[in-house]
C-alpha cells in the first residue's frame, strides 16, 4: 500500500467511526459518554427516575463515598438490585433519556425505596441533573438509560 492509500484508509475508518457513534466533529456529543459495548450493562433499562438533593451531602453519606459536588450535582442513586449486580458501579456513569432530552450522571449511590411508580422506579437523580431532561414538578419521569463511559467532567 501506498502511503496516500494508508491516509484514505484512515479517513475512511475514522469517517465510518463517526457516523456509527453519532459524532458529528464538533464535539456537542463528548459530554454524553459513549454506550459501553460487549458489556452487560450496556443494554438499555427503562423504569421511571424521581429526584433526591445531593447538593451539601457530604461523601461519607452516599454508597459510592464520592462528594455530589465533585460531579457538578450530575449524580444519582441507582436501584439496589441494578447496584448490587453491577461490577464497579461506583465507577460508572449512566445517560438518562426523557421525551428526547439526555443527561450523562455519575452514579454515587444505591436506592432501596423503588416502590413509586408500581416498582419501576430506578433512578434517583440529582434535581440539578433531573432538570435537565424534565420538569421537578413531575415528581417522577418514564426514563430510558444506559451505562456509558464516564465523560471528563463525571471521571
Amino acid at each position: 500500500m501506498t502511503m496516500i492509500s494508508i491516509h484514505i484508509v484512515t479517513l475512511m475508518a475514522a469517517l465510518s467511526a463517526a457516523a456509527i457513534t453519532g459524532c458529528s466533529g464538533t464535539g456537542a456529543d463528548e459530554d454524553q459518554g459513549e454506550p459501553i459495548a460487549g458489556e452487560a450493562e450496556a443494554l438499555t433499562r427503562s423504569g421511571f427516575s424521581s429526584y433526591n438533593i445531593y447538593k451539601g451531602v457530604p461523601a461519607t453519606s452516599v454508597k459510592c463515598d464520592l462528594k455530589p459536588e465533585r460531579f457538578n450535582l450530575m449524580v444519582t442513586a441507582i436501584r439496589h438490585d441494578i447496584f448490587s449486580t453491577t461490577p464497579n458501579i461506583c465507577h460508572k456513569c449512566v445517560r438518562v433519556t426523557h421525551d428526547g432530552k439526555s443527561v450523562t450522571v455519575r452514579v454515587i449511590d444505591e436506592s432501596n425505596d423503588f416502590t413509586s411508580n408500581n416498582g419501576q422506579r430506578k433512578l434517583d437523580m440529582a434535581p440539578e441533573a433531573f432538570r435537565k431532561i424534565g420538569s421537578i414538578a413531575a415528581g417522577s419521569i418514564p426514563v430510558t438509560f444506559q451505562f456509558v463511559s464516564c465523560p471528563a467532567a463525571l471521571d
